[in-house]
């Protein structure tokens, strides 16, 4: 199982154009490599939908939103791979949260600890996918002058006892917020935009709906961003910094590459400067 809400993670060799001379010298910022595994099914930002509409499933899951509309589903058995972090990562590692969306107004233990985040002041769930969360409507926030924020949905929702019920608002919304978080930060590793989430998520929030013509339900939908927030490894630490074989550019987490490459998002690998 992921273990990314603790920030447990392993590092491979990443896959380059061409080989690279091995890395040399102490404090190279962030050195690592990312495995082929980790890379081999991320989707190009620029194109982002149709590429989702080729990739593989994992047995039965539904590995990509490809899988929704394609009706590639059965008789199938790849790796499903790319990066995500986990809803439970995003719920105890504010500093991981992308740039904008607010968890509210910290309350403290005696300790002087956050012991959580009040509705105040926080990033609010309507606000940002257009419809009420599960919990809207339920003690104590339906008598809450504040709408439901994304950190409340985090903090409140679980998949009950490790066992996933994806026809369950609860998981859908819970999966959900981290789904848009993982796709503002690394569209092109987690292969989808911001705009392609809340989309999808409309208009499926009511039990099912259309989406690039194909009618999709709920429960797909809520399996698929399970399935690729706990793939891979997440890329950021405890402290919202990327992980070793990560780094930023342009605002977005991609693989790391040795001096002398670039990241190619459409290639979706390391290439050589000047090799094209």
């Amino acid at each position: 199982m992921k273990r990314n809400e603790e920030n447990t993670h392993s590092n491979t060799t990443a896959p380059q154009g061409e080989s690279p001379p091995p890395q040399t010298g102490a404090g190279r910022q962030q050195a690592g490599m990312v495995s082929r595994r980790n890379l081999a099914a991320a989707g190009a930002s620029a194109s982002v939908m149709m590429s989702l509409f080729s990739r593989p499933v994992f047995g039965s899951s539904i590995c990509s939103v490809s899988g929704l509309t394609s009706g590639n589903v059965s008789g199938h058995e790849h790796e499903c791979s790319g990066q995500g972090c986990t809803p439970g990562y995003y719920k105890n590692n504010i500093d991981g949260w992308p740039p904008g969306y607010n968890p509210g107004t910290p309350v403290l233990k005696s300790s002087g600890k956050i012991d959580f985040y009040s509705a105040e002041g926080g990033t609010t769930f309507i606000g940002t996918f257009m419809f009420e969360p599960a919990i809207a409507g339920v003690e104590p926030f339906s008598s809450s002058p504040y709408p439901v924020t994304l950190w409340q949905v985090l903090n409140e929702h679980s998949a009950g006892n490790g066992q996933q019920d994806y026809g369950s608002l609860g998981t859908f919304h819970f999966h959900l917020v981290a789904a848009l978080f993982n796709a503002e930060h690394a569209p092109t590793l987690y292969g989808a935009t911001p705009d392609q989430v809340k989309a999808l998520a409309l208009a499926v929030n009511s039990g099912e709906g259309e989406y690039m013509g194909k009618t999709i339900t709920r429960a797909e939908v809520a399996e698929l961003f399970a399935t690729l927030n706990e793939r891979g490894d997440c890329f950021f630490n405890a402290h919202g910094e990327v992980e070793k074989g990560y780094t930023i550019v342009d605002g977005e987490v991609v693989a790391y590459c040795e001096a002398g490459y670039y990241y190619d998002r459409d290639k979706m690998m390391c290439v050589k400067e000047g090799s094209e």
